[in-house]
């Protein structure tokens, strides 16, 4: 199956392509789609090609955050101008932005690659880095459940 973004009737199997995985002629990656209440996706692309500062061998991809509309028409539209090799995404559920972790230089050879948690907003604002408190470099990233106290 070619890459971009495709949508599936888990009934009768038939895909439909949503989105063909390309912004302004260049071949993206994309990634963590989120469905988003105004009916748009939000989701992260990358250049199948990496960015520098971040080009290397093992280096993950720099991806950015776009919308596209969920039915394929139009271009996508860039939500933010930041890009960051990204190893997993958790949406906020109302689709405000995304707990992303980011991998960051400085690990040795062997160790899982050092990481920092960031809070990217779906309307562009600055990025803000999270404390990690109790969280481990390569755990899941999940939200806590509330407590009245």
């Amino acid at each position: 199956m070619p890459t971009g973004l495709w949508r599936a009737d888990a009934a009768t199997g038939v895909a439909e392509l949503v989105f063909d995985g390309s912004a302004d002629g260049t071949p993206m990656q994309v990634a963590y789609p989120h469905p988003m209440p105004d009916g748009q996706v939000a989701l992260f692309l990358a250049p199948t090609t990496p960015l520098p500062p971040q080009a290397g061998e093992g280096t993950p991809p720099s991806f950015t955050m776009y919308r596209v509309a969920s039915d394929g028409s139009g271009d996508p539209v860039a939500v933010r101008h930041d890009h960051h090799p990204i190893r997993q995404v958790l949406w906020a559920p109302d689709g405000s932005g995304a707990v992303v972790e980011v991998e960051t230089a400085g690990s040795a050879p062997g160790d899982h690659p050092a990481s920092r948690l960031l809070w990217l907003r779906a309307d562009g604002g600055a990025a803000v880095e999270l404390p990690a408190q109790g969280y481990a470099p390569g755990g899941t990233i999940q939200w806590a459940s509330s407590s009245s106290t």
